[in-house]
């Protein structure tokens, strides 16, 4: 009900659907199902700007998949808690998550969120003027993405480098 619900964009209705779905994981010893709806009212707080609760919600559910020992889960968790900080522009903590993220992905051969974390970590660093860390990230990117044969992401990857480059 509450995919439904997200679906048809009814935010409230979802976030009412899972939270009282919450309970019933947790007593069913149902953790990747609590730790996945977790991560689902964290996207449901950032859609109705509520940074403070999706930051909760994201926390709440990169811990569970962690004790679950799903890492891919849990990079996932993390890439969400990341982009909410870089939204935010609250970079240093940005950087942790992707960096925390990146690796996960990469350990399951995921090259495709991989180079979608190295950008995103690579713009954070341009941010906090890292300049050497963003251009190690440009090129982390690029190469992800040459593995997937994503020849647009690889486009975009040098287009983000060079004009990190012109700009030193």
């Amino acid at each position: 009900l509450a995919m439904v619900l997200m679906e048809t964009q009814d935010y409230q209705g979802a976030q009412e659907a899972y939270e009282a779905a919450l309970p019933i994981m947790n007593t069913q010893g149902e953790t990747r199902n609590e730790a996945a709806i977790q991560g689902q009212l964290g996207t449901i707080a950032k859609l109705q700007d509520n940074p403070k609760a999706a930051e909760q919600h994201f926390k709440t559910a990169v811990t569970l998949f962690r004790q679950l020992k799903a890492p891919k889960a849990e990079a996932a968790a993390l890439q969400q808690l990341g982009s909410l900080y870089q939204d935010a522009k609250q970079w240093e903590a940005a950087k942790q998550a992707y960096q925390q993220a990146a690796p996960l992905f990469e350990g399951h051969q995921d090259w495709r969120n991989a180079a979608n974390i190295w950008n995103q970590l690579a713009h954070v660093n341009k941010a906090l003027g890292n300049l050497p860390e963003a251009e190690t990230g440009y090129h982390k990117a690029i190469e992800g993405y040459k593995t997937i044969d994503n020849w647009l992401g690889v486009s975009v990857g040098f287009s983000n480098l060079a004009e990190l480059l012109k700009n030193q």
